[in-house]
């Protein structure tokens, strides 16, 4: 039997310490954010498609066009859906086009989304305290670029 080679241990580059930090952080925030959503037994992700709804009232939006404005892309929509529905948060009806499923927020959704909205509030500007807005536009500057970068691998 022979024994395994160790290999150095090597030092990360540069792009591989951004991924790491960005991934980190990805964590992080919704670690923060999730702090209050968990005491209404609610997830990001969930809240995230309530945040959506919300502004379209009761007319809804297509379930594509919710998973397309998801900060996560899931191919579970469906799923995340049913339990918002089963919670009592959305409704869902056939669009005109029957192959189409209109998403609707509740007025209990629309309420807990009202709710949350401090405790959200005050998780981002908790995560982004040692910023100032300098900093702050800057980062925004580089996270778009990031995005439209991504957006076009």
């Amino acid at each position: 039997m022979t024994a395994l080679r160790s290999s150095p241990l090597v030092a990360p580059s540069r792009q591989q310490a951004v991924i790491d930090s960005l991934l980190a952080i990805s964590d992080g925030v919704r670690r923060v954010l999730e702090r209050d959503l968990d005491t209404r037994d609610i997830t990001f992700q969930q809240y995230n498609v309530l945040r959506i709804l919300a502004p379209a009232g009761a007319e809804g939006l297509a379930t594509l066009a919710v998973a397309e404005r998801l900060l996560e892309r899931t191919p579970g929509v469906t799923r995340l859906m049913d339990r918002l529905e089963r919670q009592g948060f959305v409704s869902r009806t056939r669009g005109s086009d029957r192959r189409q499923v209109l998403c609707s927020i509740t007025e209990a959704g629309a309420a807990l989304v009202t709710e949350l909205q401090p405790s959200v509030e005050r998780a981002e500007q908790s995560v982004l305290a040692c910023l100032n807005p300098n900093e702050l536009g800057a980062l925004q500057h580089f996270l778009n670029r990031l995005r439209a970068n991504i957006d076009n691998t």
